[in-house]
């Protein structure tokens, strides 16, 4: 199948959907991953924050520090939806 096909059948189970059509809906399965493993993956992400905050204060360009400053906002902001999803965490 070529990649326009593929897009284009995207489009088209996107379409079914919302007319109401969720037979060709393929439902993600349930994260069956250990709380340990979890708590590990929330614990890297937050290191990975706080890492990049500390690097902006290092820096001496305003601009950089913005460009960083945000870049772990959104990082943060992306992780706790993916958690919240999961259903772990709020």
């Amino acid at each position: 199948m070529k990649p326009v096909d593929k897009i284009k059948a995207g489009i088209d189970d996107i379409n079914a959907w919302l007319d109401g059509d969720e037979s060709r809906i393929v439902w993600r399965k349930p994260d069956t991953r250990s709380p340990q493993y979890c708590d590990g993956q929330r614990n890297a992400i937050k290191w990975a924050i706080q890492w990049i905050h500390d690097e902006a204060k290092s820096m001496n360009d305003p601009h950089a520090k913005i460009v960083l400053n945000n870049a772990a906002f959104h990082m943060g902001v992306s992780a706790k939806e993916k958690f919240k999803i999961e259903g772990e965490g709020q």
